[in-house]
Formats: C-alpha cells, sequence, structure tokens
C-alpha cells in the first residue's frame, strides 16, 4: 500500500512526508519474522483480499481520501493493536516490533493532517464515508487474524 500511494503521489509537500514515512517503515516485516520465528507463509483468501483492498485504493482515491485511509484508519490502527500485542509478546522489550509500531505508529497517524486541515467543510461527509469503509476493511483484517490466532495457526 506505502510503494503504490508513493508511486501515485502528485503533491510534493506529501511526497516528502510520504517518502520519510516509507523509510521508517522499511525492513519492518523481516523484523516480525526474525523476531518471532515465523516461516510460513499465510494463505487465507479473505485476508488476502482485504489487503489487498487497501492497494487498490491508492491507484482510486485522492490525496485527501488517502490521508484518511492510510493515516487515520491503517497507523492508528496499527498503534492500538502494536499497543495491546507489545503487553502480551513482549512486554519489557523496548525494541520489539510490536512496541516499536505502537510509539511509530501514533506519530505516523499525523501525517497529512495539515493537508486535512486545508479542506473546505463540504469535503468533510466524503473523507468521513472513506474513514468508514476502511475501518470495515480494518475490521475484516482484524477479525480475519483473530481467527487464525483462534485456531492456533
Amino acid at each position: 500500500m506505502l510503494y503504490a500511494r508513493q508511486a501515485v503521489c502528485v503533491d510534493p509537500l506529501l511526497e516528502r512526508d510520504y517518502e520519510e514515512h516509507l523509510g521508517e517503515e522499511y525492513g519492518h516485516d523481516r523484523m516480525l519474522r526474525d523476531a518471532h520465528g515465523v516461516t510460513a507463509e499465510v494463505d487465507d483468501p479473505v485476508l488476502e483480499a482485504a489487503c489487498t483492498w487497501f492497494v487498490a485504493q491508492m491507484f482510486q482515491l485522492d490525496e485527501a481520501q488517502k490521508v484518511v485511509l492510510v493515516h487515520m484508519v491503517v497507523e492508528t490502527s496499527g498503534r492500538i493493536f502494536g499497543e495491546a500485542a507489545a503487553g502480551i509478546h513482549a512486554p519489557n522489550a523496548a525494541d520489539d516490533f510490536f512496541t516499536l509500531h505502537a510509539a511509530a505508529d501514533d506519530d505516523h497517524s499525523r501525517i497529512g493532517r495539515h493537508r486535512l486541515a486545508a479542506l473546505p467543510p463540504s469535503e468533510f461527509p466524503r473523507l468521513r464515508a472513506t474513514c468508514r469503509r476502511a475501518w470495515s476493511q480494518m475490521d475484516l483484517i482484524h477479525e480475519r487474524i483473530a481467527a487464525w490466532i483462534r485456531e492456533g495457526r
């Protein structure tokens, strides 16, 4: 999703913010796999479809909607999930994936707010609709992750 957003960004101010954000996120997937010994790929068509929805939106939404989707939904979700998981997986490890995301995603959730603040109030109903759709997808992702955990996979 972040690569797609970066590739199609047309706002020079957001492009710089996005590039910095992408640099901070790079390699986090490997960090998680290495720290927790994950070797298997997840084969879940529902999870794949829900995650792919976020990537597809980067080619369909305008920059304000992308700020809402990526930063107000995905990054906020990452912070909440990171805080919860850090307490379970590594309550005393400051360099754990989940602890890192709990802190970093709090900052990342604020990226692009200056762009939203410059919009006229008439834009906010459309952005609220984007936010609701994105949270529905994020809820589906979390439900699938929870189902995998409950099944002991």
